[in-house]
């Protein structure tokens, strides 16, 4: 799994927040992307799904877990899983990215 780990730095108030995203494929049909972040105490995280001409899987999907030991990867884990599982439903994969 080939996540990008960025941190964005808040000019005023000088707070970290840590981003982790993985785009799972884009093409002119449809984009799937993942986040995870942390911010205060909580790790967030989406699965943004655009599935051109299939608005039954196009979605977004978010929830949040308590910023413990395996909770990031647990985060990971299940915003891939339902981004996946939305491509596999639409009977292909794009291009993965």
């Amino acid at each position: 799994m080939n996540w990008y780990e960025h941190t964005y730095r808040n000019d005023w108030t000088g707070e970290e927040r840590k981003v982790w995203r993985k785009r799972i494929a884009e093409d002119e049909r449809g984009r799937v992307y993942v986040e995870v972040y942390e911010l205060a105490g909580r790790l967030y995280w989406s699965a943004n799904i655009l599935i051109a001409n299939r608005p039954d899987l196009t979605r977004v999907a978010y929830g949040t877990f308590a910023a413990v030991p395996g909770a990031l990867s647990v985060a990971k884990g299940l915003a891939s899983r339902i981004a996946n599982d939305a491509l596999r439903a639409a009977g292909r994969y794009v291009r993965a990215a």
